[in-house]
């Protein structure tokens, strides 16, 4: 006998006359309500595991674009300098006095910087020494009312202000020589450095355009920051032009440019000195570096080829079906990630969208990259028989010989881009592209028709459970109405038949 109002607004009495156990014969009533819901669940758990499947096929490649496609990544392998890599060798000490790289077109020889006659400098003014008192500035965060200046800032008409190469900048009492230093170091127009050196007591004001052709240009407009007067910074208003070039001589010919930054035949040049000496350098190949990026690029391409080549011809169990949290309660966790393992193999397979991805994939390789009149197995990388299923078999030997005798036509391999479209495009297209734009295709064409379509689906498969649930609870609630009749007609009767039998005692 129990008495219950679970999933009921109305009190049920179950089995109290009749002696039946009525919670287990509504439950064994409702059974088929129940295996149409459990279906149903299991449908939507098979479209919800799908998902997933599609999410990571989604997530591995981006994952790999990243990796060898973008620009950003130090794998990359759709740039020059990433497939055309230069060493450069010091022959001589170098002591900080220059640092050299060489870039994709660095042709490979031996060269000499003969001497550093001067360093590139901008257009600047040192300001007066002695400009503060005591020892100096030792406080950024002071306010400019309150530094330890020989010449205290003027701030009689309510600020300070003044131009520096056309930019305005105005500044308070309440304002720190941090604030100033960082305002006017910080703007793109002004384009200069203010600094204040202990050492010398003095401020110094510089261009950061360097070369004989930069100016520094300064007019005080309110106070004596600046003032042609008693500067209280020590430097006076005015035009200054004093900038000069770097001059030096690279294998006995004379160079001369307005950065200490620059880059003549592909190799770049950083002076950090001038000197008498020479710096002898070599540039040679660096063929091993390359070999190693390409190599380490098969590899994880292989590995992701040889997984969703797995995933389409994964087998599929079609006895092992999603569990209900009902018989996820008879079985341990071992033998709930066991059956997992089972009901959730062979979701992909021959998935169409896969298995497309995955022979472009193969044919990006297999085809020749026009204009260079090669493909990728010309340079030691092909795919093999179809028993490999589009992995790429690379010849390492073949492979150092095409980056050696043909390192251009190596670039092209992997680089080249197309505007065109289609077919064209796909023929006039390097490696790399032709591998993100299958990707791209794969990733947009899983979401407009596989994940729209499943999420769909799914959607579907949820407002058809609601609806059984509610004929589920509206049996539930009827069948109770009925045994609660039942055992309130049992018990009017029983009644009866006492009174009757305590009468018929009586009447004796």
């Amino acid at each position: 006998m129990s008495i219950s109002g679970v999933n009921s607004p109305s009190m049920r009495i179950s089995g109290l006359n009749s002696g039946l156990d009525t919670d287990s014969i509504v439950k064994e009533l409702l059974n088929i309500e129940q295996t149409k819901i459990d279906n149903q669940f299991k449908q939507k758990q098979v479209l919800e595991w799908k998902l997933d499947a599609y999410k990571e096929v989604k997530t591995d490649l981006k994952a790999f674009t990243q990796k060898y496609m973008s620009v950003l990544s130090e794998d990359n392998l759709w740039s020059a300098s990433a497939l055309k890599v230069n060493n450069v060798d010091y022959l001589d000490e170098n002591k900080g006095i220059i640092s050299i790289e060489a870039g994709p077109n660095a042709c490979a020889g031996n060269m000499v910087v003969n001497e550093i006659t001067s360093l590139a400098k901008g257009a600047n003014i040192e300001g007066a020494t002695g400009v503060a008192t005591g020892e100096g500035i030792t406080n950024y965060n002071v306010h400019l009312s309150d530094l330890n200046l020989a010449t205290s800032i003027d701030f009689s008409s309510g600020e300070v202000s003044f131009e520096i190469n056309g930019q305005a900048f105005n500044f308070y009492e309440d304002d720190t020589l941090q604030d100033m230093m960082d305002t006017i170091n910080n703007d793109s127009v002004a384009n200069v450095k203010l600094s204040y050196s202990q050492l010398t007591n003095s401020f110094k004001i510089e261009s950061r355009d360097l070369g004989v052709d930069s100016e520094l240009s300064i007019v005080n407009i309110t106070g004596n920051v600046f003032s042609s007067g008693t500067s209280a910074l020590g430097i006076n208003e005015g035009t200054y032009s004093n900038g000069q070039n770097a001059t030096l001589k690279i294998n006995g010919v004379d160079v001369e440019r307005d950065s200490n930054s620059f880059t003549i035949d592909g190799i770049q040049y950083n002076l950090q000195s001038t000197t008498a000496s020479s710096v002898s350098f070599t540039v040679s190949q660096d063929v091993d570096t390359v070999v190693d990026k390409i190599s380490s690029f098969v590899d994880d391409y292989n590995a992701l080829i040889e997984k969703y080549n797995d995933k389409i011809t994964e087998d599929k169990y079609f006895d092992y079906t999603p569990l209900t949290d009902e018989q996820k309660d008879e079985m341990s966790d071992d033998e709930i990630e066991a059956w997992e393992e089972k009901a959730k193999s062979g979701l992909l397979r021959s998935d169409n969208d896969v298995s497309s991805m995955l022979s472009q994939f193969r044919l990006s390789f297999t085809s020749v990259v026009e204009g260079t009149g090669m493909s990728l197995a010309d340079i030691g990388m092909g795919t093999g028989s179809y028993t490999n299923n589009g992995k790429i078999l690379l010849d390492k030997d073949k492979l150092e010989e095409a980056i050696k005798d043909n390192p251009d036509r190596v670039v092209q391999l992997f680089t080249k881009t197309s505007t065109a479209t289609g077919a064209t495009k796909a023929s006039e297209s390097g490696l790399m592209q032709r591998l993100n734009d299958t990707i791209n295709t794969y990733i947009s064409d899983i979401q407009t028709i596989s994940v729209d379509s499943t999420e769909s689906q799914i959607s579907s498969i949820e407002d058809k459970m609601d609806m059984l649930e509610r004929l589920m609870e509206q049996n539930e609630e009827r069948y109770y109405a009925q045994f609660t009749a039942m055992e309130q007609a049992l018990a009017t009767m029983n009644a009866q038949s006492q009174w009757l039998e305590n009468m018929l005692s009586n009447s004796f």
